[in-house]
């Protein structure tokens, strides 16, 4: 009897390869729409009304000089950048218009 021996080249890893990079893509994507919603969330807290109609104008530029309104900014939007600059899809997922607003 003749003993075939048969070899199958493939690689093992293919797959993985694949579904870690949708894994990591669907992760950076979800991290870029929560930078931009902390974006958004910092700009609707500097821009909202107080609570009494005379003293809107003062506090609304108290609020948008605010030393820990705009480290929380300044963070985000370095955040959201670091995660463009290293995934190019992720930056043609994004809605432009929301990122613009934030």
């Amino acid at each position: 009897m003749t003993e075939v021996n048969l070899f199958v080249i493939e690689s093992p890893k293919s797959s993985k390869i694949t579904d870690g990079f949708e894994d990591d893509f669907r992760t950076i994507l979800q991290q870029a729409w929560g930078h931009v919603r902390t974006l958004l969330s910092l700009s609707r807290a500097a821009t909202s009304p107080s609570a009494s109609p005379g003293a809107s104008t003062p506090t609304q530029a108290i609020s948008l000089h605010d030393p820990e309104t705009n480290r929380a900014r300044i963070e985000a939007m370095t955040k959201l950048i670091g995660l463009l600059q290293r995934n190019l899809r992720v930056q043609y997922e994004l809605d432009v218009v929301q990122v613009v607003r934030a």
